[in-house]
Parts: structure tokens; sequence; C-alpha cells
């Protein structure tokens, strides 16, 4: 699986590249969130392993990556953002995560992904 400029969804596959930065203050983390249906939803931080819960059989996801830092009184760039995407899952599949942090200034941020693990079946 590769990386998609901007973002994009492929067999329980996202990932979104950080966006540039011009140079002072530092740019906004990334964030993943996903939302479980009538369960509510949750946003993941840092890195790891998220596991389906019981009684869960779709997903939505949406990804942003890490915002550039800024510089010279000029703000940043945003994160790129993917999804909303519906991926279907069953209870116990796993997905590999990790969100983007921010850049410093004049750094561009991090990119945020989220994958399935090869025991994923849709």
């Amino acid at each position: 699986m590769s990386s998609m400029q901007g973002g994009g969804v492929a067999g329980g596959y996202i990932g979104v590249v950080g966006s540039s930065g011009l140079a002072s203050a530092s740019g906004a983390d990334g964030l993943i969130v996903i939302v479980l249906g009538r369960d509510g939803q949750l946003r993941l931080e840092g890195s790891g392993v998220w596991t389906v819960p019981d009684g869960v059989g779709e997903i939505v996801v949406l990804a942003v990556g890490g915002g550039g830092g800024a510089s010279g009184g000029f703000g940043g760039d945003a994160g790129k953002v993917a999804g909303p995407m519906r991926i279907v899952v069953k209870p116990g599949d796993r997905f590999r995560y990790s969100v983007g942090e921010g850049g410093g200034p004049g750094e561009r941020g991090g990119d945020t992904l989220f994958e399935a693990i090869a025991d994923h079946h849709p």
C-alpha cells in the first residue's frame, strides 16, 4: 500500500501528508476521528493499534495531517484532510495508526496514517 498525496483510502488504509510550514509558531497536531455509529465517536492520539469493539460492522474515519509551522507574521498551512471514509469492519479487526504532529517554526507537519493490520478482511 502506498501513501496517497493529499489523503485517500484504499483497502482499509488512509494516509494523509502533513502540510508545509512557512516558519515562528508551531502548527497544530493532526487528528484521527472514528465514528462508531450510534455508539458515538473517539479521537485517537499519538500512535498505536486500535481494535474494533464488539457490535461494530462499519466505521467512518476522518484523518488530518499535522499543520505546518508559521513564520514572519504568516501562518503555517493547515494539515491536509482525508475522509470522512466508510470502512466495513468486524469486531476484533485491528488498525495501526499514527497522528502527525504539528510542525515547528518553518517545518512541515507530520503525516497521519490509519491502516488495517494484515488480519483485516472486509
